[in-house]
């Protein structure tokens, strides 16, 4: 494997727990403001990307690759609304797409196919990703911002 694959992987291991612990954050302020479908959703997330990053280190484990874990630093965001923060979520989604597809690219282009069909998976659940986040998000542009709607949001959000 070339080093520009190897370090784009890198990098998406330090992407992967960034979003794990941004939705470990979300997980909480859910939590402590009765949003418990949003609660359990982002708990979900967090499980998810955590996963996602392990999957990652093992491939580069198992390629005989040493991994480091990422010294990230995560400044907790204020949070005014459970809509903003799908809001950002959706955005990061579209970061860690990007970047996926950036190492798509790559291996495209380097002619690494082990490599590419190993991230091609990682292509179709950016895919999910994103069409759940809208999903919610769509769910926010048909209801108004009173708490009722915003229950009712947070109930159809346990459904996903």
């Amino acid at each position: 494997m070339n080093k520009k694959i190897e370090n784009l992987l890198k990098k998406q291991i330090e992407i992967e727990l960034e979003a794990s612990i941004q939705y470990l954050n979300f997980y909480v302020f859910c939590s402590l403001n009765g949003f418990f479908g949003s609660s359990n959703f982002f708990k979900k997330q967090h499980e998810e990307e955590r996963s996602h990053m392990m999957k990652i280190f093992d491939f580069l484990l198992e390629e005989g690759i040493e991994v480091e874990l990422p010294n990230i630093s995560i400044k907790k965001k204020e949070i005014h609304s459970l809509k903003e923060i799908f809001e950002k979520s959706f955005e990061f989604e579209k970061k860690v797409s990007s970047h996926i597809n950036e190492i798509y690219s790559l291996c495209l282009e380097e002619k690494n196919f082990k490599v590419l069909n190993f991230i091609n998976w990682f292509v179709e659940e950016q895919v999910e990703e994103e069409k759940n986040f809208k999903k919610i998000l769509d769910i926010f542009k048909v209801l108004s911002d009173d708490k009722i709607s915003i229950f009712l949001v947070d109930k159809e959000i346990s459904k996903i």
